[in-house]
């Protein structure tokens, strides 16, 4: 069996490979931490490396039946079988040491914790110590081996089975005691030691229970006080101080420190459910149920209140409140009103109206005394009672009443924390800040903090005017909190429905000033003494700090007294340990990494923390290293889940804190690796993005081929376009020039003929002349437009002679002074690249002075040494449109037929223009290999 501080896990033949047997007898710890079990038929089975592995009758041992096991100073493993038979273990096999019972060798023997070495030789013991051999006769007769123990004081300790009325011996140095009833061992014989982390010795009997040797006093512990059985077969000390005891026949009892003792109607008190408790200033303590017990000097008195209920029976819950004056008087409020304790008994006060009975009872620093009701609130000072109701401004029944050291007045209500300023209340609600407006305790520390713990919505701090709230979603026991008392070590008890629990208060302070993220609170209940853990409040005193620094809670079942002094802090932090890791169900080894393939998808990691001090209230937090996230506060859970993590390396991390709080930071790791599946790998993706890149590639350059094929064949219709254009008004250029232009020379010279040759005289000259002037007009406009659709300087002059006259036209017909440097490019271009490159200045100029509205312009024309410039430049209004503004109006300015008759030409174009800064169109042609040849 292994117990994990949550659950026990059984280890046997059907579920753990390497057992051979499930009768086992003792186990054993060697120095490297490996398990030895003996069995009683089954050989020596070790347990490391979460693996088991048996030794039997086939590796050398004498017998199936160990007995005991030990290791030796060299290392090696020895063990003991039927007979007193001791083998040693040597390279996985049995030798046997020694095989004669009256040999002084014939056990394994005792080691102390000083390094002495005890055998049991007949009648006699052995002591080895330094090489040297000491004999001692014992009293009295036989000795059984595992009846001797030896404490770190060197002492050895002698159990016998030779008298019934039980005797226990103790060899101290060379002097040997002899210990009896008589001296308060019970009647039984000492089977089992045990020595604690504070000297204290601990004895198992095999009738009389448990026995502790403290101080030189003999006390003895049976059933009736704790222990599961009164037959003791072995007694162990936890690392945590924690003393197990292991029964003969009813499993195994955890004794721990009694925090918490009860006082009920055993002890002497009358009643079994009790409320309001007070200390007065005599040290008495007084507390309430269907009257009032006193508790002085050791000694219970019961106190009736008035008269007693109907029928003589107890009325639950009768007394409400109690109280003590500045004067030492006693008051009690219960549902007959208020009564003063004097001379022995309760008087009946009729001079402060009660209104009912009363929660609270209280008098502050000023004589003023207060008395809380359901629906009012009293305040009684120098004879006059002011009340407050629930129309004054109150907001719900009345809870306790407390005056800080300020002396400001604070009253709880189910309604609110309220406030007594300047005679009314002022109240704060959940909208305030407060966690619950039914409130049950304030108390206020020694930094002035106020603390206000709720029926159900937590504690609260309330500070600077900030109220920070503590529930069980930050780490409380409970969301009850019916008092608030302080110990000396700064902590915090609190009593609730659930139980009593404590917190610390400086890690409270810190949560709310952000330096941690959850609080530690450990509770007590009935394994720790009380009768039930159901407490009290709600009536006032709902608990009491003594002078003597003992707290005291009302309980359902007497009254809980907490000794925070016999509180010790658990400061070891708890080894963290991975007990069990399943994927898909399967068991694997927690040891080694894991690896996870394709199709495998739940992960379960199961840890524990093994602190056994409260085991309930440790703490745990994981993380998986490579996976996004923080640490994940897995509270008292033991186990984490992940399912369908994607492939990659991580390493699952978790740490854990004792019921104080203590982490073990270091915690417990193991490796998880997720094997991608083949589709997932870096080389499938890899041959993936591959495939997909070179489709891509070639989806890309099948679209680039159509559209350059696109982009070509429009590019050929537009140069035959362009080409048929050109050709259609070269040759309607030479229709006008040849055959219309020659009609209208005829015309002109025949009318110039006539003129004198008519009759009619100067009137038919005239007319003559008007039809000659208008001829040479008409030849005029003829000759024009046949230039401009063929330049005639193109073919007879050249590209550079063409631009100059054309530029010497434009200049003529407009008021524009133009400007014209041109270099020589006869040589550079074929007449179709001549005339598309006229055309692109032709067009500019057209547009220049049709739109630009300028005063100047110029026109380049430059030769370099791999390409020509065409610029023109005015000095006009020039334009800033959107891009889409832009195209539309240069549409509107033909530039498009620029654009694509550079295009053609091979070049490129830019137009540059700004409102008020003019334009500038430059035209850049590349000379082709072989063009000036």
């Amino acid at each position: 069996m292994r117990y994990s501080g949550a659950r026990f896990e059984v280890f046997n033949k059907a579920n753990s490979k390497g057992i051979n047997s499930n009768r086992f007898l003792s186990l054993y710890e060697d120095m490297d931490g490996v398990l030895w079990i003996t069995t009683e038929d089954g050989g020596l089975t070790q347990y490391a490396h979460d693996r088991f592995k048996t030794y039997t009758t086939a590796d050398g041992l004498p017998n199936a039946y160990v007995a005991k096991v030990r290791r030796a100073p060299d290392g090696d493993m020895l063990v003991m079988t039927p007979g007193q038979v001791v083998s040693r273990l040597r390279r996985e096999r049995f030798e046997i040491v020694s095989g004669d019972p009256n040999s002084l060798d014939s056990d394994i023997g005792l080691e102390g914790p000083a390094g002495d070495i005890w055998h049991r030789v007949g009648s006699k013991l052995r002591r080895t110590r330094d090489g040297k051999t000491t004999f001692y006769s014992v009293p009295r007769g036989g000795l059984l081996f595992n009846q001797l123990y030896q404490d770190r004081q060197g002492r050895l300790w002698i159990g016998t089975l030779e008298h019934p009325k039980g005797e226990l011996w103790m060899l101290n140095g060379e002097v040997m005691t002899r210990y009896s009833v008589r001296d308060g061992l019970p009647l039984a014989n000492v089977l089992r030691f045990c020595e604690d982390h504070e000297g204290t010795m601990w004895f198992g009997t095999d009738r009389s229970g448990l026995v502790r040797f403290k101080d030189g006093r003999f006390t003895a512990y049976t059933t009736a006080d704790g222990p599961s059985s009164n037959a003791i077969e072995c007694i162990f000390e936890d690392r945590e101080g924690t003393l197990w005891v292991g029964t003969r026949d009813n499993g195994i009892t955890r004794v721990t420190r009694r925090v918490i003792t009860t006082i009920s109607e055993k002890d002497g008190a009358r009643g079994r459910i009790f409320y309001p408790i007070l200390e007065d200033r005599s040290g008495s303590v007084w507390f309430g149920f269907n009257g009032v017990n006193r508790l002085k000097d050791g000694k219970f008195t019961y106190f009736t209140i008035g008269r007693q209920p109907f029928g003589g029976h107890p009325s639950y819950g009768q007394v409400q409140s109690l109280c003590e004056d500045r004067e030492g008087n006693v008051w009690v409020g219960d549902q007959q009103g208020l009564f003063r304790f004097e001379n022995g008994r309760f008087i009946h006060d009729p001079r402060m109206t009660t209104g009912g009975m009363p929660n609270s009872m209280f008098q502050d620093s000023s004589g003023a005394f207060w008395l809380g009701f359901e629906g009012l609130l009293i305040r009684y000072h120098e004879g006059q009672a002011r009340d407050f109701k629930m129309g004054d401004g109150l907001l719900g029944p009345v809870q306790p009443i407390y005056e800080d050291r300020k002396g400001r007045i604070w009253i709880g209500t189910y309604g609110g924390l309220a406030q007594y300023v300047d005679g009314r209340l002022i109240f704060l609600t959940e909208k305030d800040g407060p966690s619950s407006n039914r409130i049950r305790a304030i108390y206020e520390d020694a930094d002035g903090v106020l603390w206000i713990g709720t029926y159900d919505g937590g504690l609260n701090r309330f500070k600077d005017g900030k109220f920070t709230s503590y529930t069980t979603r930050e780490g409380m026991f409970s969301n009850g909190v019916f008092a608030i008392l302080e110990d000396r070590r700064d902590n915090f008890w609190m009593s609730s429905n659930q139980g009593i629990y404590r917190v610390r208060k400086q890690q409270l302070n810190d949560f709310a000033e952000g330096k941690v993220k959850q609080i530690d609170s450990v509770s007590y209940g009935k394994a720790d003494g009380m009768l039930n853990s159901e407490c009290n409040g709600g009536r006032h005193p709902s608990a009491i700090k003594t002078r003597d620094g003992r707290m005291w809670f009302p309980t359902f079942h007497g009254i809980a007294v907490v000794d925070p002094d016999a509180v010790t802090f658990n400061d070891v932090p708890p080894p963290v340990v991975i007990e069990h890791v399943l994927l898909d169900r399967e068991e694997l080894s927690p040891e080694q990494p894991v690896e996870i393939r394709a199709g495998q998808d739940d992960l379960e990691i199961r840890y524990a923390g093994l602190s056994f001090i409260k085991p309930e209230h440790a703490r745990f937090r994981y993380r998986l290293d490579g996976l996004k996230g923080d640490w994940v506060e897995a509270a008292n859970r033991r186990v984490a889940y992940f399912t369908h993590l994607p492939p990659g390396s991580y390493t699952f991390r978790v740490i854990a804190a004792n019921s104080d709080g203590v982490w073990n930071l270091e915690g417990a790791m193991i490796s998880i690796d997720i094997i991608p599946p083949f589709w997932r790998t870096w080389w499938f993706a890899g041959l993936v993005a591959a495939i997909i890149s070179a489709m891509a590639i070639a989806a890309y350059r099948l679209r680039v081929m159509k559209l350059e094929r696109a982009r070509a064949l429009q590019q050929e219709f537009s140069r035959r376009l362009i080409q048929s254009q050109e050709k259609e008004r070269k040759r309607i250029g030479a229709e006008l020039h040849d055959s219309l232009g020659q009609s209208l020379v005829i015309i002109r010279n025949l009318s110039l003929m006539m003129r004198g040759r008519t009759e009619g005289g100067e009137e038919k000259d005239r007319e003559i002349d008007e039809i000659t002037a208008e001829a040479s007009r008409a030849l005029g406009e003829v000759k024009e437009i046949s230039y401009n659709l063929r330049p005639y300087h193109l073919d007879r002059l050249g590209l550079a002679r063409a631009l100059e006259s054309l530029v010497d036209k434009v200049s003529k017909a407009c008021t524009i002074e133009f400007f014209a440097d041109i270099d020589d490019t006869n040589s550079c271009f074929t007449k179709e690249e001549e005339t598309g490159l006229y055309r692109i200045a032709q067009e500019s100029l057209n547009n220049l002075v049709k739109h630009s509205g300028a005063t100047r312009a110029s026109l380049t024309l430059r030769r370099g040494e791999r390409d020509v410039e065409l610029t023109i430049r005015d000095n006009g209004r020039g334009f800033g449109l959107s891009d889409d503004q832009a195209d539309s109006q240069r549409r509107g300015f033909g530039l498009i037929g620029i654009s694509e008759r550079a295009r053609m030409l091979g070049g490129v174009h830019k137009i540059e223009s700004e409102p008020g800064k003019g334009t500038t169109v430059t035209v850049r042609i590349a000379l082709r290999d072989g063009r000036d040849e």
